[in-house]
């Protein structure tokens, strides 16, 4: 498995980041987890279980919830930025 390729390597860091986040909730500390969740989400995108995680643990905000849109558009960009 070459794991040169910046795919994979952004894949294994959004499982890493999933895996941290899991361990903060089971902690009870939602802030820590919900930064690992934007996290991975910020280097996998398609990373259902953490976007899932954010709307199911109601981590989060007022502004966020209410306008999914900009906090999709959020995401989706930060992605799209860090590739580059």
């Amino acid at each position: 498995m070459n794991l040169e390729n910046p795919l994979i390597n952004s894949k294994l860091d959004a499982i890493k980041f999933l895996l941290i986040a899991q361990c903060h909730e089971a902690n009870e500390n939602k802030d820590n987890a919900k930064f690992y969740l934007f996290e991975c989400l910020k280097r996998d995108s398609t990373c259902i279980e953490a976007f899932n995680k954010l709307i199911d643990c109601f981590l989060l905000t007022n502004s966020e919830s209410k306008n999914p849109n900009n906090f999709l558009i959020k995401m989706t960009s930060s992605f799209v930025f860090s590739i580059f």
